[in-house]
């Protein structure tokens, strides 16, 4: 039995549709990487911004307690500890960063890094793509 060859005219069709739906569908998982990046980072900085006020508040509590004000952010220190951290008590380390894939925080006055935390005011962002979040 003779094999069956496969006209030119068909080749360059079947060729023309694979890059067509190629063409279409790469820039919606190029989206689709890039809003599930943001999401990531998003979820992370509500984590971070909500133990660090956990704990601040926290530190008020007890200054009430003790009959003193002197309640204080978390130091940079205490935020940055990639071991035993105490202020991220469910992971017991910073949350790793999306986009740089790091653990890595700065302080507000230094360049670089994923996270920066500014330990005067308790604030923390992502220091990048995301930066104003």
């Amino acid at each position: 039995m003779a094999a069956r060859r496969v006209p030119v005219l068909e080749l360059i069709a079947l060729v023309i549709s694979a890059v067509a739906l190629i063409a279409v569908a790469f820039p919606d998982v190029v989206d689709f990487l890039k809003a599930r990046e943001r999401t990531v980072t998003v979820a992370a900085l509500e984590y971070m911004r909500s133990e660090i006020t956990k704990n601040y508040a926290r530190a008020v509590l007890e200054a009430e307690k003790e009959g003193h004000g002197g309640a204080r952010w978390p130091t940079y220190e205490e935020v940055a500890a990639t071991s035993g951290n105490t202020i991220f008590i469910q992971l017991g380390t910073v949350p790793l960063d999306p986009v740089r894939r790091t653990r890595r925080v700065v302080k507000a006055e230094d360049d670089g890094g994923g996270w920066v935390y500014d330990e005067s005011t308790g604030e923390i962002w992502h220091n990048g793509r995301y930066s104003g979040l």
